[in-house]
């Protein structure tokens, strides 16, 4: 067997260590191709593709692509009322997707990305981050943490309940010379828990 010089074998080790890292670190949810002007539609079919995209088909224009998307929410989705909403803000734009089901009255998703804290998820319920960089929601019970990808639940006090999912939070970096706001920011998505009943 041929020995390998070891700067070849180094380079080697740090080639598939940088892989496993790549491999691990997830890429941050997009949303790219959201309409300035809230917008709601009837998709007949709606489907998350090989590449992990839920494409939506906006007519006339450009179709909105949101990537990656979350492994725990379905793949094949049907027929679905869609609500694509984009809102300015320095820190950069706040932009969200409510799916409803055609005979359903409320959404029964509802994502967020680059939504600031200290903001209403539902009534009474708070997104908060503490100094320490810990997050929490804080509602009518006890505050509860919260852990990148692992579903809270929160009931509203009429006995529906929701998961709610972290799935990133920030601080975006300042640009030199670029005036622009550096207050933390999230990705999370709220999904309606059917398992949950009222006690």
């Amino acid at each position: 067997m041929v020995a390998l010089p070891r700067s070849f074998r180094l380079c080697l080790c740090g080639a598939l260590l940088l892989g496993c890292a790549a491999y691990d670190t997830a890429a941050p949810l997009r949303f790219d191709g959201v309409p300035f002007e809230a917008q709601t539609l009837l998709a007949e079919r709606l489907d998350v593709a090989a590449d992990g995209a839920l494409v939506i088909d906006l007519g006339k224009q450009e179709p909105a692509r949101i990537a990656p998307w979350p492994a725990a929410l379905p793949g094949h989705l049907g027929a679905q009322y869609v609500t694509l909403r984009r809102t300015m803000h320095p820190a950069g734009a706040i932009q969200s997707l409510d799916l409803r089901a055609p005979r359903a009255k409320t959404p029964w998703l509802r994502m967020t990305v680059n939504g600031p804290f200290h903001r209403e998820l539902l009534p009474g319920y708070f997104l908060e981050r503490d100094a320490g960089g810990n997050i929490r929601i804080d509602g009518p019970a006890a505050a509860q943490p919260v852990e990148l990808d692992k579903p809270v639940r929160l009931r509203e006090r009429a006995g529906h309940c929701w998961q709610f999912v972290l799935l990133e939070a920030r601080i975006p970096q300042a640009t030199p010379g670029i005036a622009q706001e550096t207050e933390p920011r999230a990705d999370w998505y709220l999904r309606d828990d059917l398992g949950c009943r009222k006690r």
